[in-house]
């Protein structure tokens, strides 16, 4: 659905950083812990955990690639601050308003599986947090301003997450 508005007049949506930073800190605390402190596993067997983590992890790849591709074959570019001009609702936006962040959840989820780690598991629902609210609250509240009813509309028929 296009918008008629002229992009370079758009104000430029400020987040405290790119969301794959702000969702890999708290992974990244995860995998400390996994690697420093003696913390409970899963009790998974090691090939059984790596080969649940490795399936996780691609269809995680396989949903980001799809939601990129997606948003490029839209003229949109997937980097937050750029101006958009169309609200993109086919491919995986017609299920989620916000695939590539459950893609990054989906791929740290199948880290912590393949590494049987509960601390990088743990980190999954603080990273969520962390881009729930420095990033998708804002990106709303921008896209409401910028794209008024369309994107309002957008906003009743399709979930936010899942």
């Amino acid at each position: 659905m296009a918008h008629d508005h002229d992009s370079a007049d758009e104000p430029r949506l400020k987040l405290p950083a790119l969301p794959p930073v702000i969702f890999a800190i708290p992974l990244l605390g995860g995998l400390l812990a996994h690697a420093f402190f003696d913390l409970p596993r899963l009790t998974m067997a090691r090939p059984a955990a790596w080969t649940a983590g490795g399936i996780v992890a691609v269809l995680a790849l396989a949903l980001g690639l799809w939601a990129i591709r997606t948003f490029q074959a839209h003229g949109e570019d997937p980097h937050p601050p750029s101006p958009t001009n169309v609200i993109v609702q086919t491919g995986p936006y017609r299920f989620s308003r916000n695939p590539m962040y459950l893609a990054m959840a989906l791929l740290a989820t199948g880290i912590g599986l393949g590494l049987r780690s509960w601390a990088v598991l743990a980190s999954v629902p603080v990273s969520l947090a962390a881009i729930h609210w420095l990033v998708v609250r804002r990106e709303e509240a921008h896209l409401g301003a910028t794209l008024g009813e369309a994107y309002h509309s957008y906003l009743a028929r399709v979930r936010r997450y899942l």
